[in-house]
């Protein structure tokens, strides 16, 4: 290998467990490397200018895209284009060289450090929050709803979408969505605004629901143009939530069979919609794990596909999808500053300590990430 090489190990204690979780490098209960961390790995690799990872002679991984290990059977260098599946990199290798991998929540590495740093979640301090002001009393006195519903259902729709949605184009041009399906109002006849939308539960008498899941989308608009046309925008968002990269597009992925439906019935042009992930604080590296994961990235051995046969190229094209976050909306919508819902979202967005942890999401997420 040329160029920076690293230790795996070293590399990886160096991040954090918290960040490999975030870029879905690290999954499921056992803290292990899987045939997902590949491609979030090597992004992380190539932003941190190393271009190789190494375990002594018995395990590495190149920039390139070429692996040893000798832990799983592979004792010559190969092409990650000539394996099967992705695991393969990892296989029988987490227990020597993954310094996070641990056989049960708050089990012990073999260093003999605990993996599981924080609290739960009811631990952290819930009044006199950070940005309050004069809401801080009544905040006091009731405080702040953490479930998600309350800001996508109520927070979101009260800031993003004014009298007949004159605000709604600022978070449309957020999405990547055409200027000719942007206004400065719309009609009834030209926007559907849902939250919490079940198309199974709600197209009763379309066959084409018989075949599709109960996925339910945040918030899902349907736009039509002046010309007839239609655009959709499906959004799946994390408030308080603990969120990875690779559970994020899980989700996403299962959302597909339910905006191909739509789009199908509504005779849509494929790339005329726009799929969304709104989370509390994106940065470059989670953007990178994301669209690694929704562009084939194959899983690890032993997981099940997220997506049903012939629905995930659908779900595969980045120039769909957009990373947004709470606070790029408070950004976007400044013109708001007073407002009930904006502060609210203000004084959300301002008390981390309020998420869930993640020693508490490890607890209730099984191995291999959520299904």
């Amino acid at each position: 290998m040329q160029g920076v090489v690293e230790n795996i190990t070293v590399f990886l204690e160096s991040a954090g467990l918290c960040k490999l979780m975030k870029l879905g490098i690290i999954n499921g209960e056992k803290l292990i490397l899987t045939g997902a961390s590949v491609a979030p790995l090597m992004a992380f690799m190539e932003q941190k200018g190393v271009s190789g990872l190494e375990f002594g002679e018995d395990w590495s991984l190149e920039s390139g895209g070429v692996f040893v290990n000798r832990y799983g059977g592979h004792d010559e260098p190969v092409k990650l284009t000539s394996v099967s599946s992705m695991g393969e990199v990892f296989r029988g290798a987490n227990r020597r060289i993954n310094p996070f991998y641990c056989k049960k929540p708050g089990g012990l590495n073999p260093s003999g450090r605990p993996e599981l740093p924080g609290s739960a979640a009811r631990a952290f301090r819930a009044t006199d929050l950070e940005r309050a002001g004069e809401m801080n009393d009544m905040i006091n006195s009731l405080p702040l709803n953490r479930k998600e519903r309350y800001w996508t259902s109520c927070v979101f729709p009260n800031i993003v979408c004014g009298g007949r949605f004159s605000r709604l184009h600022i978070f449309l041009k957020m999405a990547g969505v055409p200027d000719k399906f942007i206004k400065t109002e719309y009609s009834n006849s030209e926007i559907c605004f849902y939250t919490e939308y079940s198309l199974k539960e709600s197209a009763l008498d379309w066959r084409e629901v018989w075949h599709i899941k109960r996925d339910t989308p945040d918030i899902v608009i349907l736009l039509r143009a002046a010309c007839g046309e239609k655009f959709l925008v499906v959004v799946e968002a994390k408030m308080y939530d603990y969120v990875t990269a690779s559970d994020l597009a899980a989700q996403m992925r299962r959302q597909m069979p339910v905006i191909n439906t739509i789009m199908e019935r509504n005779a849509m042009p494929p790339e005329n919609f726009a799929h969304v992930g709104l989370i509390l604080s994106p940065t470059a590296e989670f953007e990178a794990g994301l669209l690694a994961e929704l562009t084939g990235a194959p899983r690890g051995e032993g997981s099940a596909p997220d997506y049903e046969e012939g629905l995930r190229p659908a779900g595969c094209n980045p120039s769909r999808v957009r990373l947004i976050g709470w606070k790029d909306i408070l950004d976007a919508y400044r013109e708001l500053e007073g407002d009930y819902f904006y502060e609210m979202l203000k004084v959300a967005c301002a008390n981390p300590q309020l998420a869930v942890t993640l020693e508490a999401y490890l607890k209730r997420k099984p191995a291999g990430g959520r299904r």
